[in-house]
């Protein structure tokens, strides 16, 4: 059986991936108690310190259909899970029995959206740059190219101080 589930691996699944897999089939039977995800995980060729990445490994996308594997082996079906969606979605408040529970009616609902996708619509990171151009007249801008040259060649205005950091007798009045 564990042969046919590594057959239906993608074929992206690195061999690790596989070894860890194959491992955990075969030796620890699939369990999940005790840690054997874990030693799985490291007997694999992962790093002890990553083994709390065990899960991450197993529920990654390329050993899906060993995670449906496991979800049938423990009775957790499709039927099953719909069914309580549907549940979920017509929850009553446990407080209120005659009014529904809107906090999980809502969860269920986004959740039962993300499956159809249709809510909430994926964020994408866009790396947008920004750049604008101007045209101006010739006319424009050789007023604009004098203006700065003025600006540039204007001298300094002299602020009638010495050189000195005193106060006047009227700033000191105000200190």
């Amino acid at each position: 059986m564990t042969e046919n589930l590594l057959e239906t691996l993608p074929p992206t699944t690195t061999e690790k991936q596989r070894r860890f897999f194959e491992i955990w089939a075969t030796k620890y039977n699939f369990s999940l108690e005790g840690g054997a995800l874990a030693k799985a995980h490291t007997e694999a060729g992962y790093s002890p310190s990553t083994q709390k990445n065990s899960y991450q490994t197993l529920y990654s996308s390329n050993l899906n259909k060993a995670v449906r594997f496991i979800m049938m082996r423990k009775n957790i079906t499709l039927d099953r899970l719909v069914d309580k969606h549907k549940e979920l979605l017509e929850a009553k408040h446990p407080f209120a029995p005659n009014q529904p529970d809107n906090v999980v009616q809502l969860k269920a609902w986004q959740e039962g959206m993300k499956l159809y996708g249709g809510y909430p619509v994926p964020v994408q990171k866009v790396d947008v740059h920004h750049s604008e151009e101007y045209h101006i007249s010739i006319e424009d801008q050789r007023k604009a190219e004098k203006t700065l040259q003025e600006c540039i060649d204007v001298e300094p205005i002299e602020d009638g101080n010495d050189g000195r950091d005193e106060l006047s007798e009227a700033e000191r009045s105000f200190v």
